[in-house]
């Protein structure tokens, strides 16, 4: 059975870690879908949606009261999931370098817990290189697990406006990759990332190569009119061309 099968059916829940301005909205999107559980490490901040109040003003209290999720500051509730989005803040260091601290110790706190079978999509915003170079290996190490093998990641970079009340979750285009066409496009795939994302984002951009600057490049040339064959053909005259 399929990560989107046991989540249909409830025999695992979605994970949100970082329930900010991105995670929060994110969540209780999934939450009309699948069990989810909203984790962050502010007990706070936990504190406050458990009594129904929306301190992200994103979402606003009245619709957070209407939301049915697990609230949790506690990291072994991430045994639960099968699919976990890393939604934590990416801010800046005084000398403008991106500080990295929260996404690395959100894929520790995740490789503890991660499951064989299970997919960590991260969806803060990152530099090139970051998703595979920096927090693979964390998963990896802290896991125990081989990724391709043991569990599957992808990248989705969130595009929240904050306070912008017209691009909303469900309307904005999303860029949705993963490590494989398979992963993306294929329904039968166990590990069919596009089919847990479209259910909360009703059109996206998929690619099947992780590196932040391939985003930009699909996007302004093609967008979502890029077939699978597309994708596949162009990857395959990408890779000749780097190798030229």
């Amino acid at each position: 059975m399929g990560v989107l099968d046991m989540l249909r059916q409830r025999e695992k829940s979605l994970a949100v870690v970082g329930l900010g301005y991105v995670g929060l909205p994110l969540a209780a999107a999934y939450a009309r879908h699948f069990d989810v559980i909203g984790f962050d490490v502010n007990k706070a901040k936990i504190n406050k949606y458990l009594a129904g109040e929306d301190p992200t003003e994103e979402l606003g209290s009245e619709a957070l009261r209407q939301v049915s999720m697990e609230y949790t500051s506690d990291e072994k509730e991430l045994e639960k999931a099968a699919f976990v989005v890393i939604a934590v803040p990416t801010p800046v260091n005084g000398d403008k370098t991106p500080d990295l601290k929260p996404v690395k110790g959100a894929a520790e706190v995740v490789g503890r817990h991660l499951q064989p079978g299970s997919i960590v999509v991260f969806e803060s915003t990152v530099y090139p290189g970051v998703t595979e170079d920096i927090c693979l290996p964390i998963l990896e190490k802290e896991s125990g697990l081989v990724c391709g093998r043991d569990f599957k990641i992808g990248y989705s970079p969130e595009r929240i406006n904050p306070g912008d009340k017209v691009h909303r979750l469900a309307n904005i285009r999303k860029i949705v990759s993963g490590m494989s066409m398979a992963q993306l496009f294929l329904r039968r795939s166990s590990t069919w990332i596009y089919g847990v994302w479209f259910c909360v984002y009703y059109e996206a951009v998929l690619l099947w190569q992780m590196p932040v600057a391939w985003f930009t490049f699909w996007k302004s040339t093609w967008g979502t009119r890029m077939t699978p064959a597309d994708l596949a053909e162009a990857a395959k005259k990408k890779r000749k061309k780097a190798k030229a």
